[in-house]
């Protein structure tokens, strides 16, 4: 069984050349072609590492441009990573980057390493989960924990593939952050509660969404010695 889960990713691999272009992920791409294929590149490898634990599950994911106000998202439905260019993304959401980071040269950066990187393998992560969830008919994480179990799996895939380099850039950045942007917690709440009753309205507003998204990033980060992607595959 196993030879012909591999033999159907290898076949899915004649498609896609399993390198990266010039400069690979992690960085602002101006080139939406050379995007969504350095995006497959690593879609391919990823799917090819947990078909040794769990088969070829997601056989129809795939990466694909395209620049929306999520930003970065995966469509349960079609199977697909949505994701942007940095110079179709809105004005509004660009001069978040810019005042996070008092600078647009660094705003830039910044998203390039978490929205042209990280969340690649982040989105996956929601893929994954919700494959096996609906496969073990199993109730569904709420939304913090689904969050963090795709935020363990996208830092347990990028530590394994040798990406500790682009992972230390972005927990500079995360750390930063968590530090910078107000608790939007209501004193004596819970968060984690807080987080799942009013998901619609934290994911709308970049600044308080990004303190659960950073916050959760730097936790599992400054954990990740103990971080193992098979234990979370299982």
């Amino acid at each position: 069984m196993k030879k012909h889960i591999f033999l159907s990713l290898f076949l899915l691999c004649v498609t896609y050349s399993l390198t990266f272009s010039q400069n690979g992920l992690f960085h602002r791409y101006t080139d939406s072609t050379l995007l969504v294929r350095d995006a497959n590149v690593v879609r391919l490898k990823y799917q090819i590492r947990i078909a040794q634990k769990l088969g070829n599950i997601l056989p129809k994911a795939k990466a694909i441009l395209n620049t929306s106000p999520y930003l970065v998202y995966w469509d349960h439905e079609l199977s697909t990573i949505n994701l942007p260019l940095w110079s179709q993304v809105i004005e509004p959401q660009k001069a978040f980057f810019t005042e996070l980071n008092k600078s647009k040269s660094k705003g830039e950066e910044m998203f390039g390493l978490f929205f042209n990187g990280f969340y690649i393998i982040h989105e996956l992560g929601h893929g994954t989960d919700a494959y096996l969830t609906k496969k073990a008919n199993r109730k569904y994480l709420d939304f913090y924990e689904g969050e963090y179990l795709a935020n363990q799996i996208a830092i347990a895939y990028w530590q394994e593939a040798g990406y500790e380099k682009e992972l230390q850039k972005c927990y500079q950045y995360a750390l930063k952050f968590t530090k910078q942007l107000p608790n939007p917690v209501p004193k004596g709440e819970d968060p984690l509660k807080f987080f799942n009753t009013n998901y619609d309205e934290l994911s709308k507003d970049p600044f308080k969404y990004g303190y659960f998204q950073f916050k959760q990033f730097v936790e599992i980060y400054e954990n990740r010695k103990t971080l193992h992607l098979d234990d979370l595959l299982k």
